[in-house]
């Protein structure tokens, strides 16, 4: 299982499944793995983002998401405003932004709503 430490100097690393240790810089923060992947935080002039990354160091996504949950089995929920989306573990968007509510239910069925 990967984890994540912080050096002195103020990047992370990433110590994989095969123990290698894997510099990132350019983030405030890498929050703990699910599933070999992790929510991954920077500060932009826009104000705090998010997105993910994996156990090998590169950012499946940018960092793009007002908010990130963990990584689930297949998906990690993301939020931008008040809209709701899942991200695969290859990085892709499965939907368009046009729900307020997302949710796996089963492995590939989902639950969303509709904004009106």
């Amino acid at each position: 299982m990967s984890r994540v430490i912080k050096q002195k100097k103020g990047n992370y690393v990433i110590i994989n499944n095969l123990r290698e240790e894997i510099e990132v810089s350019d983030v405030d923060a890498i929050f703990p793995f699910h599933n070999e992947i992790a929510t991954f935080r920077v500060s932009t002039k826009d104000g705090k983002k998010f997105g993910y990354i994996n156990s090998n160091g590169v950012k499946i996504t940018k960092n793009v998401y007002d908010h990130a949950e963990d990584f689930g089995e297949y998906y990690g929920l993301v939020k931008i405003g008040k809209l709701q989306n899942l991200i695969d573990r290859s990085g892709k968007e499965l939907f368009e932004w046009k729900y307020t509510y997302v949710t796996p239910f089963m492995k590939k069925t989902f639950i969303a709503k509709f904004i009106y």
